[in-house]
């Protein structure tokens, strides 16, 4: 089965430089309100799907801020059926 191991996020929404590790099994994604969890579920749908499932121009996806850079990639291990 292939699996995400490691996610970069650079200036997604209220993200800035993050990188985040990926245990086999569940991962659980908490914070406070207002902190980026559902800005990292929709970064991770942006790369897989291409898309937001929240509309928005692509423009909306650069933090406030920043320079017009947007960076979004994984790691992924594959393995074997």
């Amino acid at each position: 089965m292939t699996r995400l191991t490691r996610t970069n996020i650079a200036n997604f929404r209220c993200l800035a430089a993050q990188e985040y590790v990926w245990g086999p099994g569940v991962n659980l994604i908490v914070g406070a309100n207002g902190s980026g969890k559902t800005s990292l579920l929709e970064a991770l749908h942006v790369l897989a799907t291409g898309k937001s499932f929240i509309p928005a121009t692509a423009r909306e996806f650069i933090a406030r801020g920043a320079v017009l850079t947007l960076a979004v990639w994984m790691d992924v291990k594959l393995g074997r059926r």
